[in-house]
């Protein structure tokens, strides 16, 4: 998780910003709790990584968005050479208790230079992590990443999917019905807090050239989500420098940017800076 401007202050009678309001999310002790529970690495990571583990063996890998360290003890069997990095103090304080004696840095992902200049092989931004700020600092993210990898070195991030966007809170697809009344309490009850979270952030909803961003339904629509087609996310890295991008659905399958089996949540995205 990365903020959008880490040494502002908000005026006390002004409006939380995006990414104020997602790491107030990311800071909460239950979603770091949660983070510190996820052991697994997702199918498609998984099926990625196994695919480039020859490539990436023993290169300087840079994990940003660790969280509480799910992906760590995976990358750490390729590659001693890891460095876990992330915004959020708790989410770091958390990933260190985890790992002692590995090294993990918390710091902004727009500004990553003190790193140095292509100095690793491998760079994962995971769990779509790079949408949790705006578009413009999304891009400069990517610029920095650019700037660490070294010739020749990969970049595998995964994206939120706007051919499949979030579903709004009073969406009667979100409860599993029944003819008992408590159901229709239930769903009552959820549906007027989810909306209540919605529309206290419903100003940050954006709509550009093949992006958007949205209020996501996870963690009760408290996210506020960047969503983008997959040909603009292709374009934005190779507008960058990236080459060879390959895009990977859920299960880890590559896909055609515009394959309809790619109309599904999250897509995963691997990229070489020549």
């Amino acid at each position: 998780m990365i903020d959008s401007d880490s040494s502002s202050k908000r005026p006390s009678d002004s409006l939380p910003t995006q990414p104020e309001f997602n790491l107030d999310v990311f800071e909460s002790k239950a979603v770091v709790g949660g983070y510190a529970n996820m052991p697994k690495l997702k199918v498609s990571e998984a099926v990625i990584l196994q695919r480039i583990a020859d490539e990436v063996r023993q290169a300087r890998i840079l994990d940003i968005g660790v969280g509480a360290g799910r992906t760590t003890p995976f990358l750490l069997e390729l590659s001693p050479h890891y460095v876990g990095f992330d915004y959020a103090p708790e989410m770091v304080a958390a990933c260190q208790a985890r790992f002692p004696g590995v090294k993990i840095m918390q710091g902004d992902a727009r500004h990553m230079e003190f790193l140095g200049s292509e100095e690793f092989g491998f760079v994962l931004f995971s769990w779509n992590g790079l949408d949790y700020v705006s578009h413009e600092d999304r891009l400069l993210v990517l610029a920095q990443v650019f700037g660490l990898l070294k010739p020749g070195g990969l970049y595998l991030f995964s994206s939120h999917n706007l051919n499949c966007p979030p579903r709004k809170p009073w969406d009667p697809r979100l409860h599993a019905w029944s003819w008992n009344p408590r159901s229709w309490a239930r769903y009552a009850y959820y549906a007027l807090r989810w909306t209540r979270q919605y529309w206290s952030r419903c100003h940050l909803q954006r709509q550009g050239p093949g992006h958007a961003i949205l209020i996501d339904e996870v963690y009760d629509f408290r996210l506020v989500t960047y969503w983008v087609h997959p040909q603009e996310q292709i374009r934005q890295l190779e507008v960058e420098g990236f080459r060879e991008v390959q895009c990977f659905d859920i299960d880890g399958a590559i896909c055609a940017p515009d394959d309809p089996s790619l109309n599904r949540g999250t897509i995963y995205y691997l990229a070489r800076k020549p």
